[in-house]
């Protein structure tokens, strides 16, 4: 049985993230908070007629922030990621993991929350529409029951729904 060598951890892009996590709270005019999750994922496969042991790592994540000085702005980050440690002999794919970014945009309300503005990629739902959308969105309610809706902007599609399709 062969154990794969472990690449080091900056390779996967995983240094950035921490040093950021790390930051004095001080350093940011804006209230955050956010989550993280790790999973770690080990399995043995066959790779040239001999079984090895493989491990990956993946990780989820999300970041919110408001109150940039700016009354209602906020901004909402979450994606995911997969580092596999193991020796490049041993793999067939070109990269060492994946990431996706699930969504990412600055959303503002106004008008006693009657109108709300989204831009960047965000889910767009509205009647039979569930999208995920790089481009801007603007909902208007000016009652309960009834609002106005408006978006523009790219259809996005992860490689999990591009597989499916």
């Amino acid at each position: 049985m062969k154990f794969p060598r472990v690449r080091p951890i900056a390779q996967g892009g995983w240094l950035a993230v921490l040093v950021l996590l790390l930051l004095p709270a001080g350093a940011f005019a804006a209230d955050y908070y956010g989550g993280s999750t790790t999973i770690p994922y080990v399995f043995q496969t066959t790779y040239d007629g001999d079984e090895i042991n493989r491990v990956s790592l993946y990780e989820y994540a999300n970041i919110h922030a408001e109150d940039f000085g700016t009354p209602n702005l906020s901004f909402h980050f979450a994606g995911w990621g997969r580092w596999d440690a193991a020796d490049p002999e041993f793999e067939d794919q070109d990269q060492p993991g994946d990431a996706d970014l699930t969504y990412a945009y600055v959303m503002w309300t106004g008008m006693d929350g009657m109108l709300t503005a989204y831009l960047g990629r965000h889910f767009v739902v509205a009647g039979p529409t569930a999208e995920i959308l790089d481009g801007a969105d603007l909902e208007f309610t000016p009652m309960r029951g009834l609002s106005f809706r408006g978006f523009a902007g790219v259809p996005t599609y992860s490689e999990a729904r591009r597989a499916r399709r």
